[in-house]
């Protein structure tokens, strides 16, 4: 068994698509618009990674990954703004409401926010001569329903642009494969749904990539992320990792909006968000997915004279 890579899974939103990851941050505001409670952009981006029900449960402190955190649970967090507003702390049944209504919200703004970020087409161009297996991974949720499948929607606008994976996983457990043979695509999708006992931060979507493109062992594999919760995700599942901080949803800015940052802003923010992907485990941690050719090349090498991550 030959010692190289053959696959490289990618994030959707703030990796590939959505400079800044904007489309969920979006939704979720406006869902909470809707049930009468304003929600900060800060506030709805805290758990950005996870699947979309689990990170509303989050952000209104009814999680435990980030139930401490300050803007959550802290003085004016909240948890606190919405038990003044509406009496009480948030519930299991507020959690589910604003996730009804997070659903519509999305599906109507999504196709808006699926862009390519800048090196996309680039970067997947390179990694096919390298022979690798494109897969992909997303918090975004599938639907038995076409017109409220998520992953639907990320998949059509992206192909509209150039970028077709072979395969996507998506948080609930929807898996769709496309598959490249002889230079084309296959002309259709191939869509089934898997039971996947957790989400992100576990590593159950970069798994069923890995099986769906019969690859093992999985040092083989490299995730590439914008989110804490992503980059675990590949860390949980033995794979080699590369953090994205400058398109992130961390970073929370779109392109124009960096590129006028002043230099010594842009930096503070991009320390803060490299220490928290350093945190996390990344093995590499780079601006933005343009970089990712070179971090390849680089773990080609390692992986071939006996490299893990």
């Amino acid at each position: 068994m030959a010692n190289k890579l053959e696959m490289v899974i990618l994030d959707w939103a703030g990796t590939t698509i959505d400079y800044g990851c904007f489309a969920p941050t979006v939704a979720f505001v406006e869902a909470c618009r809707q049930m009468g409670f304003d929600l900060s952009t800060a506030e709805a981006r805290i758990p950005m990674g996870l699947k979309k029900d689990e990170h509303i449960r989050e952000f209104l402190g009814l999680g435990e990954r980030y139930k401490e955190h300050p803007l959550i649970s802290g003085k004016n967090g909240v948890v606190e703004r919405w038990t003044e507003q509406f009496g009480k702390a948030p519930q299991k049944d507020d959690a589910e409401g604003i996730f009804s209504l997070f659903i519509s919200a999305q599906i109507k703004c999504l196709p808006k926010y699926t862009d390519l970020i800048p090196g996309t087409l680039e970067t997947v161009e390179y990694c096919r001569k390298l022979g690798l297996k494109i897969g992909s991974t997303t918090g975004y949720m599938g639907n038995d329903a076409p017109t409220y499948n998520m992953m639907t929607i990320l998949l059509k606008e992206a192909e509209k642009l150039g970028y077709v994976p072979d395969v996507s996983v998506c948080a609930t457990g929807h898996v769709a494969e496309r598959g490249w043979e002889r230079g084309k695509w296959n002309q259709r999708w191939k869509e089934s749904k898997v039971n996947l006992p957790q989400a992100r931060p576990a590593p159950w979507m970069c798994l069923e990539n890995a099986k769906r493109m019969n690859i093992y062992p999985f040092y083989k594999c490299v995730k590439v992320d914008d989110t804490v919760d992503g980059i675990s995700e590949g860390v949980n599942a033995g794979m080699w990792t590369i953090g994205l901080i400058k398109t992130s949803s961390d970073m929370g800015l779109t392109e124009a909006e960096v590129n006028a940052l002043p230099k010594q802003e842009l930096e503070k923010r991009l320390k803060l968000n490299y220490d928290k992907m350093k945190e996390a485990g990344a093995n590499y941690i780079v601006d933005g997915i343009w970089n990712v050719p070179e971090k390849i090349e680089e773990i080609q090498r390692l992986v071939k004279y006996g490299g893990r991550p």
